[in-house]
């Protein structure tokens, strides 16, 4: 994977989940003003902006790791060898992982706060936000295990002795079990949506089924580790 490539997968992507979402939560801000209009009242505009650019921070992780790509990206393609080989499948699971986590994030958030913008524009302002950003836990953890992996495959790039094809064959098995486990972000949050009245009891039930998804990203974070720290030379 070239660093065209890699620019697709880590910042394109996310930008397309980004941009979904800027239209499904145009389309649901339109639909609550002219509910509050209808009741003489008017939405603050300024929250549903700070709603709309939540999803560039995805977008953002995903660029740090694309830089941090360029230093090796084009010299390990194409792979003149089994370490080379073994560093670009390393390279292109953990770069997937990061634009699944990251679209998964912008998905999450977007599923809570369409069904909740209401509430959010509104009185329930301050117990939305907290279910809100819940999902970013899947993208900050997807830059770490990113990070640890590209700083690895910058070391065989730059003539670093090579990890065991198994250690490898593991890594890389951790980026697509955290990738798998990314999805739980949007499924959480559709299933918190369930609890509709979000005072008292209500809202820590939300809060407790929307951190349900955290759970399984957490396990895919440790395997992660283990593996990337197995990675020591053969």
């Amino acid at each position: 994977m070239d660093a065209t490539q890699a620019l697709l997968v880590l910042v394109v992507v996310p930008i397309g989940a980004w941009a979904a979402s800027l239209v499904t939560l145009r389309g649901a801000y339109q639909d609550v003003q002219r509910d509050w209009l209808s009741r003489g009242q008017t939405p603050p505009f300024a929250r549903i902006i700070v709603a709309s650019v939540y999803g560039v921070v995805p977008v953002l992780l995903g660029l740090a790791l694309w830089f941090l790509s360029l230093s090796f990206s084009d010299t390990l393609n194409p792979a003149t060898n089994l370490a080379a080989l073994d560093s670009q499948r390393l390279f292109l699971w953990a770069s997937v992982s990061s634009a699944v986590a990251g679209s998964c994030t912008i998905a999450g958030q977007t599923i809570v706060l369409r069904r909740r913008l209401s509430g959010y524009l509104g009185s329930d302002f301050g117990r939305v936000l907290p279910i809100s950003v819940i999902p970013f836990t899947d993208a900050v953890f997807a830059v770490v295990l990113g990070f640890l992996a590209f700083s690895y495959v910058d070391g065989i790039a730059h003539g670093g002795t090579p990890a065991a094809s198994a250690a490898v064959d593991a890594a890389v098995t951790a980026m697509q079990a955290y990738a798998v486990a990314s999805l739980a972000i949007p499924v959480s949050a559709t299933a918190s949506n369930r609890v509709q009245d979000l005072s008292s009891r209500g809202f820590s039930r939300a809060l407790m089924i929307a951190e349900l998804g955290e759970l399984p990203i957490l396990l895919g974070l440790v395997m992660g580790f283990l593996a990337i720290g197995g990675l020591s030379p053969a």
